[in-house]
């Protein structure tokens, strides 16, 4: 009786492990398949004389390089030297900070976030705000990146506060899972 359980899982040990040398080959045969693939249409996915070397190039040529400027106008008109510091060792103006990410990091794109309304809490952030900062980084001939923020301010993992039109949604659906008990 022993040996019939112990050579029935046996068995089914053997039958796994060809299972798995049999995935093992196609996934093998599939990568080697894509390979060949790519060899033989080189041709026709690089144009004319293009050498497969440079599609690494092409694709961060293409690849977008964006820095966060939601802040810019805030700091323009404040004038805050102190925050113009931290972002650019001298007091320079924002434009200037504009143009020397464009030619030393090569930045292609001005990530904007919009929040809900950030008149409680901040000073930028606005649509109005986004829209005039959208303007100038088409001026600046760079692409926009858009963040949509439910919040009113800056949110982490670890924060996550209501907007201040929400504070009134409160229970709302704690009372609809009560009233279903």
């Amino acid at each position: 009786m022993f040996w019939d359980k112990h050579a029935k899982s046996k068995r089914a040990n053997d039958y796994g492990n060809k299972c798995q040398q049999g995935l093992w080959l196609v996934v093998f045969f599939c990568f080697v398949g894509i390979i060949l693939f790519i060899v033989t249409q080189a041709s026709h996915l690089f144009p004319s004389g293009t050498p497969a070397l440079t599609f690494h190039q092409q694709a961060l040529k293409n690849f977008m390089y964006g820095v966060d400027f939601t802040i810019l106008e805030s700091m323009d008109n404040n004038g805050d030297e102190k925050k113009k510091k931290m972002f650019h060792n001298h007091s320079f103006q924002m434009e200037c900070l504009v143009q020397k990410y464009q030619q030393k990091s090569h930045v292609t794109a001005m990530l904007l976030s919009v929040f809900n309304d950030p008149s409680n809490t901040m000073k930028y952030g606005s649509p109005d705000e986004v829209v005039r900062l959208a303007k100038r980084a088409k001026e600046k001939k760079l692409q926009i990146l858009l963040e949509l923020h439910f919040s009113d301010n800056f949110t982490t993992n670890s924060t996550q506060t209501k907007p201040a039109q929400w504070k009134s949604f409160t229970g709302y659906f704690s009372k609809k899972i009560k009233n279903k008990k």
